[in-house]
């Protein structure tokens, strides 16, 4: 049994597509195909139905699907662990963090706190918000930073767990310019065309949170996702080069928009 091959399971039973999921591995097809059949095998059992486009997961395959991302998740979290112990300072104090608060939030605001406390020593472990709130539980990091919202709360024991509002995030739509310095699309516009539209991941925080703005209008707007990925910055660099609109915080922008 190959790590590799649970990774490589994983891709496929996300893209549906052998060609998009070995160039995902960064590996070539054939021996993805010879890797996916090796676990297979290694299984007992067929775990894709190839007689269909897209190929879809067997009975088997989506059972295994789920024990695959388990696997995968904590022999990633052990190793995190493993090496945090062998990076250990007594002194430091170690954050985790969504990538967005790790890179936006976290230096304006350890700044401001070091300025009443002197300086002091952190680590920052940038994560998914599942992957965050597991460093907390399982005591590898002090703290953790995190955004939360009454329609989709962060569901910690209270009493294990107090927690603090440090500030408030506004999510807001933008666009890059146009050479004439006009929105390159116009919300308008989506009434006759959809809007180029540059999404997060569906598993992750901040997307969650535009679904429910984009659900409370009183006029849907028309979007095509063009683009899609679970870090804002990485969908503001897409934004800033005009593929689309998209739904930033706006301390992550907040240099732009100036």
């Amino acid at each position: 049994m190959d790590l590799d091959w649970l990774s490589d399971f994983l891709a496929l039973a996300n893209t549906r597509n052998f060609s998009s999921a070995a160039n995902a591995r960064y590996i070539t097809q054939p021996a993805f195909s010879r890797r996916i059949q090796a676990l297979e095998h290694w299984v007992g059992t067929p775990l894709i139905d190839r007689s269909s486009y897209p190929i879809t997961l067997t009975t088997a395959g989506e059972v295994f699907r789920t024990s695959a991302d388990e696997i995968v998740r904590a022999i990633h979290s052990t190793r995190d662990e493993c090496r945090a112990e062998v990076r250990s300072d007594p002194d430091a104090i170690s954050f985790a963090a969504l990538h967005t608060l790790a890179i936006t939030f976290f230096p304006r605001w350890i700044r401001g706190t070091e300025e009443k406390l002197g300086p002091v020593h952190t680590r920052m472990q940038p994560h998914s918000l599942h992957d965050s709130v597991q460093s907390l539980v399982t005591g590898n990091c002090t703290f953790l930073l995190c955004y939360a919202h009454q329609r989709a709360p962060v569901l910690l024991d209270r009493d294990r767990y107090p927690s603090l509002k440090l500030a408030s995030e506004t999510l807001a739509p933008v666009v890059a310019p146009a050479s004439d310095g006009r929105p390159r699309y116009s919300v308008k516009s989506s009434r006759r065309k959809p809007l180029p539209y540059l999404a997060y991941a569906p598993d992750s925080f901040l997307g969650k949170m535009v679904d429910l703005i984009l659900g409370s209008l009183a006029q849907p707007l028309e979007l095509e996702t063009r683009y899609e990925n679970s870090m804002a910055e990485a969908i503001k660099m897409m934004a800033l080069e005009g593929y689309g609109v998209a739904w930033l915080p706006q301390s992550c922008v907040a240099r732009e928009l100036d």
